[in-house]
């Protein structure tokens, strides 16, 4: 409780969510990997009080820490993960760093302290690598392959595709095959609503490196679509010819469920007021 006081108390300071340094130098988009060994680096921080704290995790970009200030990350410290992403990340240790998923992943910025790092500013245990090929959150595949990667618990076990850029493994089988090329770029993008345009003819299917959340919806048209699980957990899309718009949407169950049970209670509350207030009226009127 102490700790937490002070906390709160110091998140009030303006400073407290200021960039630093390391991170105007990241100026690329996309996302910074953080492999294993860098992550048990930062399994204790500490200062002689909660801002010196504070600023040491800033400084040396500690997994979480990047999502303070607008950017994203592949780390398994987060605090919300599915076991298909964890599959995912401890495959991309045991094959060292591969370019390629590191690439499909949107990865910008490798963090550790590998002989192809180099030191952030010369001063400190931040290394990084840039990398220079990373693709876009969404982009059109030209094959589907069939395969059940999510199935599997073992990383060893899981199949990818040898070509990202024109290939993906596809968990339902019965969408499996040849897709048209498409132009996609996103239109508009908030933390629950994305907005996707799609140029081209053709069925064509649409894959991300966004995890397949569940409660994702895609509205097409006027009609809602659930989303395809790509590659072994990521967001895949299959638009018909003439189709080149979609929205994703997070619609989970769960919310509608909350929302409807307690429009259930609030009804069944009114409903007891009224009989209540009805009641003494009632009453009132017949003494």
């Amino acid at each position: 409780g102490k700790f937490l006081q002070k906390s709160v108390f110091f998140t009030m300071d303006p400073s407290y969510y200021e960039k630093n340094g390391f991170l105007q130098k990241l100026p690329n988009p996309g996302r910074i990997y953080h492999p294993v060994q860098a992550e048990d680096a930062f399994q204790t921080l500490s200062g002689n009080n909660l801002k010196a704290a504070y600023e040491n995790q800033k400084r040396f970009l500690a997994p979480n820490m990047p999502l303070c200030f607008g950017l994203e990350e592949v780390s398994y410290a987060n605090p919300v993960f599915l076991e298909s992403f964890l599959r995912w990340y401890l495959f991309l240790g045991e094959i060292g760093h591969s370019q390629k998923l590191l690439d499909y992943l949107d990865v910008a910025y490798v963090f550790d302290n590998s002989p192809r790092t180099r030191d952030l500013d010369g001063d400190g245990p931040l290394f990084f690598r840039e990398t220079k090929t990373p693709f876009p959150k969404w982009f059109c595949v030209e094959t589907a392959l069939p395969g059940h990667p999510g199935n599997s618990s073992r990383t060893s076990a899981m199949e990818l595709p040898e070509n990202f850029q024109k290939q993906c493994v596809i968990s339902d089988p019965s969408h499996a095959g040849r897709f048209a090329p498409r132009k996609v770029s996103e239109i508009s993008r908030t933390p629950c609503r994305l907005g996707l345009e799609a140029l081209g003819k053709g069925r064509a299917l649409l894959v991300s490196s966004e995890t397949d959340y569940p409660g994702w919806m895609a509205l097409v048209g006027a009609s809602w679509r659930p989303l395809e699980s790509v590659n072994g957990g990521f967001r895949g899309l299959i638009l018909e010819d003439g189709e080149d718009h979609a929205i994703l949407t997070y619609r989970p169950v769960s919310f509608r469920l909350g929302c409807f049970l307690s429009l259930l209670a609030c009804s069944f509350w009114a409903a007891l007021i009224f009989r209540l207030v009805f009641s003494t009226a009632k009453a009132r009127e017949e003494t």
